[in-house]
């Protein structure tokens, strides 16, 4: 299995893009890092635009909307297209019924 070397104190470009502030090796293809979550944009590990997307989210709100990207992200490239939707939607109307009881937190 081929390794990459990470660097800590900022991006280091691996194999399968940019990986943040990870100060040992990691395998290029892993359970931890499976090809379904690399390249979703090209050059960009799929955590660094959950990062993005997440920044002024928090608690379950955050949870639900990083579950639903997560699900519309991968979409085709895991299981079953209607399954992901499914998900997708389910976290989707989880997160509505909050932000309509609570508000944004």
């Amino acid at each position: 299995m081929k390794m990459t070397t990470l660097l800590t104190g900022g991006l280091s470009r691996g194999p399968g893009g940019l990986v943040k502030d990870l100060p040992f090796e990691v395998p290029e293809q892993d359970a931890i890092n499976p090809a379904h979550y690399k390249d979703i944009v090209p050059g960009y590990q799929y955590f660094d635009l959950m990062d993005f997307i997440l920044k002024d989210w928090k608690g379950s709100q955050a949870h639900a909307l990083g579950n639903a990207y997560k699900y519309l992200m991968r979409l085709g490239k895991k299981d079953d297209m209607p399954q992901e939707i499914d998900k997708a939607i389910w976290y989707l109307e989880r997160l509505k019924k909050d932000v309509k009881e609570n508000g944004k937190l």
